[in-house]
């Protein structure tokens, strides 16, 4: 299941429906993924996430990437050791980042749950 703007707003997450590329009213899983026009020049998306122990700090991150037609290019997952959540959520962009960017993919959708972690990149 794509896991878009609307479906953001109807869970409680977010109070804004509309796509965040092209600024369309409403983020559909069909206008997500055919729809829209400017998703069209992304040549990647990258979904992450780290995640941290409460009762100890020790944290992992890990993620996938897909082209924009939805085809698996390569996921991964890392120990990350003790670290803060949003420390986890950078790490996992990054290590996401660092090999997409060595394969060639120049324009990356990054897809995150963390809100601080997208306003602090």
């Amino acid at each position: 299941r794509l896991f878009t703007n609307v479906e953001h707003v109807r869970r409680g997450l977010a109070d804004n429906s509309a796509c965040g590329i092209c600024s369309h009213n409403f983020e559909y899983a069909l206008h997500a993924i055919r729809d829209c026009n400017a998703a069209k020049v992304i040549v990647a998306q990258m979904y992450t996430d780290g995640a941290v122990k409460a009762e100890s700090s020790l944290a992992t991150a890990g993620g996938v990437m897909r082209d924009r037609r939805g085809k698996w290019i390569l996921g991964f997952n890392r120990y990350l050791g003790i670290c803060s959540v949003l420390e986890a959520e950078l790490w996992a962009i990054f290590n996401g980042l660092a090999p997409l960017l060595n394969l060639g993919h120049d324009k990356v959708l990054i897809n995150t749950d963390n809100m601080e972690a997208a306003w602090a990149i």
